[in-house]
């Protein structure tokens, strides 16, 4: 008894020490304290130059070193961002932000995502442990160093962030990946509601199939196909989060080299979402855009290939109505959220709440009687294992080999589109991706725990991918992967087609294809759902009898539109707001809308639609798109201390290739997703690539948006830099990132 309360005395009273250091040295104690490669990181060093815009290029003896070296910037230059990101996954960020986070954090403890981390990082291989600690060592090294130099951010909310862990970094693996999902089980209730507003016609109405902007990325050939399925409906066409990304080989190139290209569509944020950066070490030569707090260059290339990712929003997370008396044997958590007021931390007690062994949790929301709603995510069910290959992607050769390591990921879902320095190009979708074979009904199901536990997956050979179709092209933009009537379906969460309608209709324009049109293609900001439907609208309104000469003015300036947007379009607002108003009153997508504008035209419904007219032109005032649609950069933390009161005036809308998702903000439209960078390769050997990114490394304080050759200047415009990869050393200044403390 008594040893057992000197360790307990001992353990709380080493605590206090650390609490009471200073918070750099914190860092540097957790390195020497737990961190196994210790030793050997200390004496090591790394080459450093920040080129003309900006980014870090990092060359280091070995590749731990560079890995070691890039999480040095991501902690000195990222700190907050990185401690915000943890403590989003862990369902901790009101103890620093207060109550405007409390529902994010009760939903990620319900989630328990890192518990998860912790899990999956014990079981990880290994090698792959090694790359984490690697990255982590840098990560508490520069964190300490921007302590010491004081952090904007920190100082002005007034706390300490923790050292950094490894798990944490899978953590915000597993967050990211939840976050680009989630549209996979809100779909349910978006289904669910219109059902409620349609009835019957719901599926036939909201259904994308036959419409003329329908596309697939796999074609009919080009996968095992059946006939015979299910009608699939997209019901997610409000997802305006989302990416392009797209390979052409060489018969489409004027020089006869593969073409890449990828554009993430992401938070417009401050600091920026990505962090470019190149990194060097004695196998690895890469350069591409990392998320702080991860070690992995998620779009980017190296000598020999070049890739990029989107959203795949395949079906991996569902909502399952199972009968309450299943759910008797679950796990009761009842956690404490700590939540700031002021200077100080008040507990919160939260209601208990369930989850199975899976971990699937229920969902504290009310469902029919003697029913309760089971939230099942394939994330959940990730071992280490299934993470493994991910530090392996920097160093693929070919495609061949790009596409076999790539088939061994599991983290749900994303689609990565590459091309190879050899012509070759490959489109594959990875995660634990569940199989759908069976017509699934409208909206949230009901059924049994026993069902839900029954999850069966593609393998890696029935996964969605391709290499080298025969077409010579390859595009994905969230859109759905296989065409109707196939038997290999995966649920209803995908986009609208329209980006990559246009893409596709863009790449078919020309067979000579160069920098100059796949940037063409990268910045379009035609608004393509408009092309489709605005001459719908007009037919159809073409009998009713108009008295406003205000109204017959505004279908007039939709009728002679061209469906490109500029700061001077008057029809973008018009059109925009107009179709907000009616999707909301109906309770409809763009595919029922098109639909309904097809049927013989009503009165009533004729009516509605001229009465939301002359709301949406009370709402812009007159105004053009470059005033109405404005890109602020909100700072990460949700802080208006923090944001800046410049905006940048963009184009687009969510359904433009260059797009522009935004929310009506009372007499604005605040342009909060869109292309966080833009890349195109050329795969030359070595590659020749061109840039477009929004924001800096460094996370400062001051910054002016409109500031004439600033990045957000370049971005706007659609400005690209070409980059500076390979690197001669011999031809730059360098500085030196030192490991030891």
């Amino acid at each position: 008894m008594f040893m057992r309360w000197t360790a307990l005395f001992i353990t709380i009273f080493l605590g206090f020490l650390v609490k009471c250091s200073s918070p750099s040295a914190r860092f540097e104690t957790e390195n020497r304290a737990s961190n196994p490669l210790n030793e050997g990181l200390s004496s090591l060093q790394c080459d450093l130059w920040r080129d003309p815009d900006g980014i870090p290029h990092v060359r280091g003896g070995s590749d731990r070193a560079a890995i070691a070296c890039t999480g040095y910037l991501h902690g000195r230059d990222r700190l907050f961002q990185m401690d915000y990101l943890r403590r989003a996954q862990q369902g901790r960020l009101s103890e620093i932000l207060g109550t405007s986070h409390l529902k994010d954090d009760f939903f990620l403890r319900l989630l328990g995502l890192a518990e998860k981390a912790e899990e999956i990082f014990k079981e990880m291989a290994p090698e792959t442990k090694d790359f984490l600690w690697a990255y982590t060592y840098g990560v508490n090294r520069g964190m300490a160093d921007s302590m010491r130099k004081g952090n904007y951010e920190i100082e002005e909310i007034a706390y300490d962030p923790e050292p950094w862990r490894p798990q944490d970094s899978v953590g915000i693996l597993l967050l990211e990946s939840l976050f680009e999902t989630k549209a996979t089980f809100t779909t349910d209730f978006t289904e669910d509601a219109w059902k409620k507003a349609w009835g019957e016609k719901a599926a036939s109405l909201m259904t994308q199939d036959g419409l003329p902007w329908d596309n697939s990325i796999l074609k009919p050939g080009e996968f095992k196909a059946s006939a015979g399925s299910a009608s699939v409906i997209t019901p997610n066409d409000e997802s305006l989060r989302g990416s392009n990304n797209w390979a052409l080989s060489s018969q489409w190139s004027k020089s006869g080299k593969a073409w890449f290209a990828n554009d993430p569509h992401v938070s417009l944020q401050y600091p920026s979402f990505w962090y470019w950066v190149h990194l060097q070490g004695d196998e690895m030569d890469v350069a591409g855009a990392t998320v702080p707090g991860m070690p992995l260059v998620v779009s980017g290339l190296n000598h020999y290939v070049a890739w990029g990712l989107t959203d795949a929003l395949l079906k991996v997370a569902d909502v399952i109505a199972i009968p309450e008396s299943e759910a008797k044997d679950f796990v009761s958590i009842r956690p404490t959220i700590w939540l700031r007021t002021g200077p100080i931390q008040i507990p919160f007690f939260l209601k208990s709440f369930r989850r199975s062994k899976e971990g699937f949790p229920l969902l504290p929301l009310d469902a029919p009687d003697g029913k309760v709603y089971l939230l099942r995510w394939s994330g959940l069910l990730l071992t280490g294992k299934h993470l493994s290959a991910f530090p392996k992607l920097a160093k693929a050769k070919n495609v061949e080999e790009m596409d076999s390591l790539l088939a061994q990921l599991r983290l749900p879902t994303f689609s990565y589109v590459f091309a190879d320095t050899h012509g070759g190009i490959g489109y594959r979708a990875i995660g634990l991706l569940p199989k759908n074979t069976d017509p699934t009904p409208l909206g949230v199901r009901e059924g049994s725990l026993e069902g839900a536990r029954k999850y069966s997956f593609f393998t890696p050979e029935e996964s969605p991918h391709l290499l080298n179709p025969h077409r010579g092209y390859l595009v994905t933009a969230n859109n759905r992967v296989w065409p109707s009537k196939n038997a290999q379906q995966s649920g209803r969460a995908y986009a609208s087609s329209f980006r990559s309608y246009r893409i596709e209709e863009m790449i078919r324009s020309t067979h000579a294809h160069n920098l100059e049109t796949l940037q063409r293609i990268q910045c379009d900001s035609q608004f393509t759902d408009a092309k489709f439907l605005t001459p719908k609208i007009i037919a159809y309104l073409k009998t009713y009898p108009l008295t406003d000469p205000n109204l017959e003015n505004a279908l007039k300036i939709l009728a002679t539109w061209d469906f490109q947007s500029s700061p001077e379009c008057r029809a973008c607002g018009i059109y925009t707001r107009w179709m907000e108003r009616l999707k909301e009153r109906w309770t409809i997508n763009h595919p029922g809308f098109y639909r309904l504008m097809e049927e013989k035209p009503d009165s009533a419904r004729q009516t509605e639609m001229i009465h939301e007219l002359s709301g949406a032109l009370k709402d812009i005032h007159g105004a053009t798109w470059g005033d109405l649609h404005r890109a602020y950069f909100e700072h990460i933390s949700g802080g208006n201390e923090f944001t800046s009161e410049d905006w940048i005036t963009t184009p687009g809308n969510g359904y433009s290739v260059n797009v522009g998702g935004a929310k009506w903000k009372e007499d604005y439209y605040l342009h909060y997703s869109g292309a966080s960078h833009r890349l195109i390769v050329e795969m030359t050997s070595p590659p020749r690539a061109y840039l477009s990114w929004e924001g800096a490394a460094e996370d400062t304080e001051s910054r002016s948006l409109n500031k004439a050759g600033s990045s957000w200047q370049r971005w706007s415009h659609c400005a690209y830099q070409p980059l500076r990869f390979p690197l001669d050393w011999k031809a730059v200044p360098k500085t030196v990132i030192r490991l030891s403390q």
